[in-house]
């Protein structure tokens, strides 16, 4: 059974090359993504799906921003 570390490699290794381990940019990006998802036809693609998304996104803002706040502390 891989551990979480080696599940999540791949993102990990993403946001170190792409964002420097920055996680600002990223918080910044997936707030722009729900905003933009507001524009997006609820017909097309259905209001709670829409609504699903930003919500999910929304967590991971979260969970990005609470880990920012630990490396401040650390730093």
């Amino acid at each position: 059974m891989k551990t979480k570390n080696e599940e999540l490699k791949k993102l990990i290794e993403h946001i170190e090359s792409y964002h420097n381990g920055d996680y600002i940019p990223i918080i910044i990006d997936l707030s722009r993504a729900i905003y933009m998802l507001h524009y997006v036809d609820k017909d097309d693609v259905g209001a709670l799906k829409i609504q699903n998304t930003c919500f999910e996104l929304y967590n991971l803002i979260e969970c990005f921003y609470e880990a920012y706040q630990v490396r401040q502390q650390v730093a």
